[in-house]
């Protein structure tokens, strides 16, 4: 009687412990199958150590600082390149800027996004999600081919204007989330992919009141003698932007998509303010124009609090991520890496990886560099020399070794064998001038692509 008992008991268990495994299987697989929205925010010439949650001093930052604070913060974070419209391309296809781009100097003014390169709006697109595409950046347009794959796309620059000078200016944050509240309402898929592309606080750095003299006084002119009058409007700027950030969230929280939404933060490059000689952005590969925040905030925040990922990566890395966190299956073959397993806590796999940033063409600047956890190397095309800095003792690149250190064994090859292997692509880029009117090249010349 008491074996009989024991059979019966193990069978239960056996059947229990099966249907248990069943349900837990069934979770995993609801949970695994299981896609979110994506709200992607731009925010322009974004240095990464000037907001709060990067340990900036000043209060630019609220908005963010609460979104990090309940989300992961890639700490070693950079561009590929240090000015929107190759950057920009970079996010939007997962290739390097050199594999699209001729290298003539200002081609990259004067052409639009290679039309034989998928984008993430078009991969998104063929998979179920509604992609809006909002825009208050002249050169992220039609005219350039940044609205290929959008369902819809918003050239917000279009609706405010100087009224002296008729140049596109900065739309207001209320505005701005009046028409994502609007392109929210009209998508009908389950769910949506956002590009939000802010304008500041890219020079020239005008906020209106009270940001503009939140931090102290302005300038009259940007040089080096009006350095702090300048950081005060620059951060003035970035207050501006923070606040776009709040109502954003406000547009989300009410359409009760917080928690079903992925919210990414970042930028296209960072700005300079002197620290090597130069200003504004698009004419060095230092630390103040490549470090850039890279933020996100999953569905629902995380209950545990922030989590800071030292990891270094860089904007080659957020199109294959976007399309993990979207869980498109067929993912074209490109450089960078998925940073879902960070995200994830998943500590990295040990390997050689090398970050590459380059300065083509503007300005008539050609530059390369590649970096490691160590060192960072600036090759000039131009001049044929090189720079080295030790960014563990040196983090801000002050201090060059080229002429007392030797390049780390790889370092230079690797940047090499980069250059060739990238040129060997740009076959893309045939016919692919834009052809824009009169006051298209105001504009540029208004954010001084163009001279």
């Amino acid at each position: 009687m008491h074996t009989i008992f024991v059979k019966r008991l193990v069978t239960v268990s056996v059947i229990a412990a099966f249907i248990l495994t069943c349900v837990l299987y069934a979770f995993w697989l609801n949970e695994s199958s299981k896609r979110y929205n994506i709200v992607f925010i731009l925010i322009d010439a974004l240095r990464q150590d000037h907001l709060g949650c990067y340990g900036y001093e000043r209060p630019t930052s609220p908005h963010i600082d609460e979104i990090a604070r309940r989300g992961i913060v890639f700490t070693d974070f950079n561009t590929t390149c240090p000015w929107t419209i190759p950057s920009v391309a970079v996010t939007f296809t997962g290739l390097y800027p050199q594999a699209m781009f001729t290298p003539e100097a200002f081609a990259h003014v004067h052409e639009s996004l290679p039309k034989a390169v998928p984008t993430i709006a078009e991969i998104l697109g063929k998979n179920g999600y509604d992609t809006i595409g909002l825009s208050d950046h002249v050169t992220i347009s039609r005219k350039f081919g940044y609205d290929r794959g959008f369902g819809s796309f918003v050239e917000l620059f279009l609706s405010f204007k100087d009224t002296e000078t008729d140049q596109a200016k900065g739309s207001t944050p209320e505005y701005i989330a009046m028409k994502l509240r609007e392109e929210l309402a009209r998508a009908h898929k389950k769910n949506f992919f956002v590009y939000l592309h802010v304008i500041y606080p890219h020079d020239p750095y005008v906020p209106p009141e009270p940001y503009g003299t939140m931090f102290g006084m302005g300038y009259k002119k940007i040089i080096p003698e009006e350095r702090p009058g300048v950081i005060n409007r620059y951060d003035g700027e970035i207050r501006y932007a923070d606040r776009l950030v709040g109502n954003v969230c406000d547009v989300l929280r009410e359409g009760n998509f917080l928690k079903s939404t992925y919210l990414i933060i970042t930028s296209d490059h960072g700005e300079g303010f002197w620290e090597h000689g130069l200003a504004a952005h698009g004419n060095s590969l230092y630390p103040e124009l490549l470090k850039i925040p890279f933020i996100v905030y999953p569905p629902g925040g995380l209950a545990r609090g922030e989590v800071r990922v030292n990891t270094m990566a860089s904007n080659i890395d957020v199109f294959p991520t976007i399309l993990d966190i979207a869980r498109v299956k067929r993912v074209p073959d490109r450089p960078g890496k998925s940073l879902v397993p960070l995200m994830k806590g998943k500590a990295p796999a040990k390997s050689r990886r090398y970050l590459f940033a380059e300065n083509q063409c503007l300005r008539d600047i050609s530059q390369i560099s590649v970096r490691n956890d160590r060192y960072h190397y600036i090759y000039s095309v131009a001049k044929g020399t090189g720079m080295l800095y030790d960014i563990k003792s040196d983090p801000r690149e002050t201090e060059d070794l080229a002429h007392s250190a030797h390049v780390p064994p790889g370092m230079k090859e690797s940047l090499i064998r980069h250059k060739d292997e990238v040129d060997a692509g740009r076959a893309l880029v045939q016919n692919n001038k834009a052809e824009f009117d009169q006051e298209m090249l105001d504009q540029l010349k208004a954010l001084g692509y163009i001279q």
